[in-house]
């Protein structure tokens, strides 16, 4: 075998290496962008309303559905924390809506 052979193997083995590496993050990026837009289609709201709340471009979020550009962790991250805080709202209202329809049946029962 001849000697350059020796030399470049430790080359290849990073090569590959790096390759698996890059495959990895292709991986997660569509994982990510899969999950992104399932989360902008099935939210409460606007796509606008949602990039308001979340405090990013709502043509970046149509892009992403759009599949026209990829979600980015920071992007992602700002969309989830608006949707759980609505998520948390809505619960709070919907506890104060059943606590009431609870009341106003307790207060038909007693007339």
């Amino acid at each position: 075998m001849p000697l350059f052979v020796f030399h470049f193997k430790p080359l290849l083995k990073q090569v590959r290496e790096a390759r698996r590496d890059v495959e990895r993050l292709l991986r997660l990026s569509m994982k990510l962008n899969n999950a992104l837009r399932k989360a902008i289609r099935r939210a409460p709201c606007s796509t606008r309303a949602l990039a308001r709340e979340a405090k990013v471009s709502h043509v970046m979020l149509a892009l992403i559905v759009n599949g026209k550009e990829n979600a980015t962790p920071r992007v992602a991250l700002k969309v989830a924390q608006a949707l759980e805080q609505w998520s948390a709202r809505c619960a709070g209202e919907a506890a104060a809506v059943r606590a009431a329809v609870e009341g106003s049946k307790s207060r038909r029962r007693k007339r």
